[in-house]
């Protein structure tokens, strides 16, 4: 699916990095990954339950942060397509000096769609140095990619490993309850 907007001098424009909104970023994906949505509807079904019963709305700030720099990867398909295509040779590399240059890369990727995630940080990735932001406060340069599965399925489909921060804790049951 096309998701850029003519530019000129042939190249393509992205669309804009919608607000950090739940109706926002679904519109958004609605264009530039359709196949997303179940999982993105899914995952908002999930972090509003654990916002309730936690009476916390860190799980949708994280929700929302996370599919923010989905939505700002896939703007870019030639991002998109080279993130999954390091994601891949990551997997399956054995070398450790090649790891570590993939995922550095990956980082690059990462730094750059929470850059144009971020409000007031919609333009420029260099506006904010690369290791200053933490997209997830589970941990330092934690993947916005939670879990492992299909790179076309969403943000908590993927795990680059050496890159995220474990799986999602969920809040711990209050002795009370």
């Amino acid at each position: 699916m096309n998701n850029t907007a003519a530019g000129t001098g042939g190249r393509p424009t992205p669309l804009p990095q919608p607000a950090s909104t739940p109706e926002e970023l679904r519109a958004a994906l609605a264009l530039l990954a359709p196949d997303a949505l179940p999982t993105f509807d899914s995952e908002r079904a999930v972090a509003l339950q654990q916002a309730r019963e936690s009476v916390n709305s860190a799980p949708l700030r994280r929700f929302v942060g996370q599919w923010a720099v989905y939505v700002a990867i896939e703007r870019h398909p030639e991002r998109a397509a080279r993130l999954r295509e390091l994601e891949t040779r990551a997997a399956e590399c054995e070398d450790l000096d090649e790891v570590r240059s993939i995922v550095a890369e990956i980082g690059r990727i990462l730094d750059a769609a929470c850059a144009a995630s971020e409000p007031g940080n919609r333009h420029t990735a260099s506006a904010v140095p690369a290791r200053s932001r933490t997209p997830d406060r589970t941990g330092p340069r934690a993947s916005p990619y939670g879990t492992a599965g299909t790179p076309a399925a969403g943000p908590s489909a993927r795990r680059i490993p050496g890159l995220a921060a474990g799986p999602r804790r969920t809040p711990a049951a209050s002795p009370g309850r």
